[in-house]
């Protein structure tokens, strides 16, 4: 949590954060999966080399973040009786251009030609803007500003959960899936770590990626309920826009700009500070994959962002596998792309 600004206490559940300078309101442009027949998919020539163009559009002055469940992959050479590493490549390219946000370099058929689906979420928020009207921290004003088409991101859903093995959405909301809500999480337990999954999310123990069972907070933003949202609250702190509209009330959660961590210049299980948050909470993702020899098989791991402890995060095991016929040298390629970073202390009592 950050220590200057405006301190924010939400009426209902006394928890609190500090509104300052760099509290921006975040819009949840895309929660699905894509494939070749999601609208804006182009296929490409090759394998890896489909195109997906978000078909809606980021809101003027805003600026966006992508984050999937696969970030990065490894490129083998393949010769007639085995394959030999190449080199690591990041599975996710994406850019920005004015209001279109295109994601290149895909894979989105499967090796029998079904749809190949990747989970994407598209965040975006407002750059910093100064003005006359509004509340004012660092002479900016980022809650004075139209509601984006495609709305502000609030919290649907907060919870303190015991998850064994992989999480069941019902347990929260039976409306809940992976692909409708953005979920962040933070791990009571220390090696507890979770990873993405076909349909959900698996709770691993980041040493070894077995699965195993521990207790998380998450934080879950989504569009459910989203129409009575602000009809509750009758006390507390909101801010409207010149138009009237609500962008900001203490008593609904709201979905600030999360903190870009570069992660690519640690390993396996180090750890990862973060600077200015308290308690890290993250979105399952594959950042990293790690390739070495055992005996005369390859071997791979999957390497999963998660906490190392209370104030740090890391990329730890998801999963392991031989893998006959490939050989190569010992190789960890970690994503040059920032994770993105919330503080669990914004939304829990601790």
């Amino acid at each position: 949590m950050s220590v200057y600004g405006l301190k924010i206490v939400n009426p209902h559940d006394g928890t609190s954060f500090i509104f300052n300078e760099k509290t921006a309101p975040a819009s949840l442009v895309w929660l699905a999966d894509v494939s070749y027949n999601t609208p804006g998919a182009r296929r490409g020539r090759m394998p890896g080399e489909d195109q997906w163009t978000c078909p809606v559009k980021i809101p003027s002055g805003y600026k966006s973040m992508v984050a999937c469940d696969e970030m990065v992959g490894l490129v083998f050479e393949f010769g007639d009786s085995h394959a030999r590493l190449d080199r690591g490549e990041e599975r996710i390219i994406y850019s920005q251009n004015g209001d279109t946000v295109t994601i290149t370099d895909m894979s989105m058929t499967a090796w029998n030609g079904d749809p190949r689906y990747t989970a994407v979420k598209i965040l975006a928020y407002p750059e910093n803007r100064t003005g006359r009207a509004g509340l004012k921290i660092g002479n900016n004003t980022n809650f004075n500003i139209d509601v984006p088409r495609s709305g502000f991101s609030y919290v649907s859903h907060k919870a303190k959960l015991k998850i064994d093995g992989e999480l069941d959405f019902s347990q929260i909301d039976p409306r809940l899936n992976r692909s409708n809500c953005l979920v962040f999480f933070c791990a009571e337990t220390p090696y507890a770590i979770m990873t993405p999954g076909e349909n959900s999310y698996t709770c691993c123990d980041r040493r070894n990626g077995n699965k195993m069972s521990a207790v998380f907070w998450l934080v879950i933003f989504s569009d459910i309920d989203a129409t009575g949202r602000f009809e509750n609250d009758r006390y507390g702190l909101r801010l409207r826009n010149n138009r009237g509209d609500i962008t900001f009330s203490s008593g609904v959660g709201v979905l600030t700009k999360p903190t870009e961590i570069y992660i690519n210049s640690y390993g396996k299980n180090e750890r990862i500070p973060v600077s200015g948050i308290e308690r890290p909470m993250y979105i399952p993702s594959h950042a990293a994959k790690h390739f070495w020899m055992s005996g005369r098989k390859g071997r791979q791991e999957d390497l999963a962002v998660g906490n190392y402890d209370s104030g740090s995060i890391c990329v730890g095991v998801s999963s392991s596998y031989d893998r006959y016929g490939y050989s190569g040298p010992d190789y960890t390629y970690v994503t040059k792309r920032p994770i993105l970073i919330l503080d669990a202390a914004d939304y829990f009592n601790f």
